[in-house]
C-alpha cells in the first residue's frame, strides 16, 4: 500500500513503487491489476501493465450528466477509435480499451 501523504503504507505516489512491486513479485505475469483514481495515475498503471502484458482493469471517474450515454459528457477516447460512454458502457474498462495519449 502507498499513500501519497504517508498516512498508510509507504510514502510516495502509487506509480513510483509500483514497478518494483511487481519485479520482487515474481508472479507478475500471472497477476491482474485493478485500479481507480485520477486518469494520470491511470494512464501509468496501464503503461506499466501493458510494458509487462499484465491485464490491467481501470475504473473511470467522470461527471455524468444524463446518465445514459446520450449526451457524451462521460465519453472517453477508445484505443480503437470513437469513444467509449463511461456512464454506460463503464465504468471499469480494460486498460487496453482506451487512448491514454490524450
Amino acid at each position: 500500500m502507498a499513500t501519497e501523504d504517508g498516512s498508510a503504507g509507504v510514502k510516495c505516489m502509487v506509480t513510483s513503487i509500483l514497478d518494483d512491486y511487481l519485479s520482487k513479485s515474481g508472479h507478475a505475469a500471472s497477476s491482474v491489476l485493478y485500479a481507480c483514481g485520477p486518469r494520470a495515475m491511470l494512464a501509468v498503471v496501464s503503461r506499466v501493465a501493458r510494458d509487462r502484458s499484465i491485464r490491467c482493469f481501470v475504473s473511470m471517474e467522470e461527471r455524468m450528466a444524463c446518465g445514459v450515454g446520450a449526451c457524451m459528457g462521460c465519453s472517453v477516447r477508445s484505443g480503437t477509435g470513437g469513444f467509449k460512454r463511461i456512464c454506460t458502457e463503464g465504468p471499469v474498462f480494460e486498460a487496453g480499451e482506451l487512448d491514454w495519449s490524450s
